[in-house]
């Protein structure tokens, strides 16, 4: 998408940097349905993220057996 970065992408998600113009939301078949507007993201491996919108926290952890959070991301991330 022009003039914006894409930050992760999965089999029906889209994360950028900026969100998209109007003519890339919707529900007409190629059009994404937006959902977040976020103030922090990490990604780890696909499938595995979380993100920060205002006070609430979402963590998608697929295959792992564990309840991680936010801080759990930024320390593998830094390598701690």
């Amino acid at each position: 998408i022009k003039d914006n970065t894409v930050i992760y992408t999965d089999t029906d998600s889209l994360v950028c940097q900026r969100p998209l113009p109007d003519e890339f939301i919707g529900k007409k078949l190629g059009q994404f349905r937006e959902c977040y507007q976020f103030d922090e993201f990490y990604v780890i491996n696909p499938k595995v993220y979380t993100l920060k919108v205002k006070d609430i926290t979402i963590c998608k952890n697929a295959g792992l057996n564990t309840n991680i959070k936010i801080k759990d991301f930024v320390d593998i991330i830094l390598g701690e």
